[in-house]
């Protein structure tokens, strides 16, 4: 789990059966984001994660309660972000970027986090108004359409993976003005 963020868990109890209570040894639970049905755990510092689960589970007309305890660790999320080479798109209208751990400014690349979903639309603007998007696949002369002097390219949050823990975290947004 990442320190400080929330940690989405799962349940694997049977159908009918009734949260009655969860909490941790280490941090808060809350309902995740816009999904009240999901739960997480947000640990506030590095350490053994303890998670305790009060479950009553029904079959044939007999009931149970079952207390369940899983053990994580927390851990903290490295600081990625992206950066674009200015040079490059400067020079032949090309976009290019990399992720880069924010502290010591190597790129992530052979390391064992990845970008770990297929990468976002970058979106230009122009005079605060949306022109376009560059996808991954759209062709070089379209985009030189978009890149004018003035347009703001909006770089998205990219989803990074840690390919040793199956985490995943985000990458911040920025703009940059095409000169």
């Amino acid at each position: 789990m990442w320190v400080g963020m929330d940690n989405e868990i799962y349940f694997s109890f049977q159908d009918r059966a009734e949260i009655l209570s969860v909490n941790t040894s280490n941090g808060s639970i809350d309902s995740c984001h816009l999904d009240f049905d999901e739960i997480c755990v947000k640990p506030s510092h590095k350490g053994e994660v303890l998670i305790r689960t009060v479950v009553r589970t029904c079959k044939n007309n007999k009931c149970d309660t079952i207390k369940v305890t899983n053990s994580f660790t927390a851990i903290t999320p490295p600081k990625i972000n992206v950066k674009l080479n200015t040079l490059l798109l400067k020079n032949k209208s090309q976009i290019e970027y990399s992720f880069v751990f924010t502290e010591t400014k190597k790129t992530i690349e052979g390391s064992r986090y990845q970008i770990g979903s297929f990468p976002p639309a970058i979106t230009i603007f122009k005079d605060k108004e949306e022109i376009g998007e560059i996808f991954s696949f759209t062709e070089d002369n379209e985009i030189k359409e978009y890149l004018k002097k003035g347009n703001i390219i909006h770089l998205p949050s990219f989803h990074i993976r840690d390919m040793k823990t199956d985490l995943s975290i985000f990458t911040s947004e920025f703009d940059y003005k095409y000169r």
